[in-house]
């Protein structure tokens, strides 16, 4: 019941927190940006950010040693600025930080596959308290 509960919370999350891109779609390329190549080109390279992209800082919220942070990607095409994917960021003291992306609604359902497997393993943390972080960041922002 308790994986049935999880699995629900994540699906409404995913559904509230992309509706407002309803023809945007994340790629398979901007999902493996998210989750790996930004934390090595970006924050251990100190290089700059995926060409044609920005990150738009939305929220932090920190409990104890543990810190989420979602950040927003855009896309942009001359002036336009089209979301691309949501960045979730965990960091707990003494951990490599993960990176999550939460793809937009249209997207392949192979990419919301991968999102679901990570938080789900995330699960796993003895005494985790990151989907709850993840859960508080997320509904401060939804609109």
């Amino acid at each position: 019941m308790k994986n049935l509960n999880t699995f629900t919370a994540i699906l409404l999350m995913i559904f509230l927190f992309s509706i407002n891109n309803l023809f945007s779609q994340t790629t398979n390329e901007e999902y493996k940006f998210v989750t790996k190549g930004y934390q090595k080109m970006v924050v251990e390279d100190g290089g700059d950010m995926k060409k044609g992209y920005e990150m738009e800082n939305i929220d932090t919220t920190s409990l104890n040693e543990m810190k989420v942070t979602l950040k927003k990607m855009n896309k942009i095409t001359g002036t336009t600025k089209k979301l691309a994917a949501y960045m979730l960021i965990y960091e707990k003291k003494g951990l490599t930080p993960t990176y999550y992306c939460i793809p937009t609604v249209g997207s392949d359902d192979a990419l919301f596959q991968l999102y679901y497997d990570a938080l789900k393993d995330a699960g796993n943390e003895p005494n985790s308290h990151r989907l709850a972080l993840i859960a508080i960041v997320l509904s401060r922002n939804l609109k």
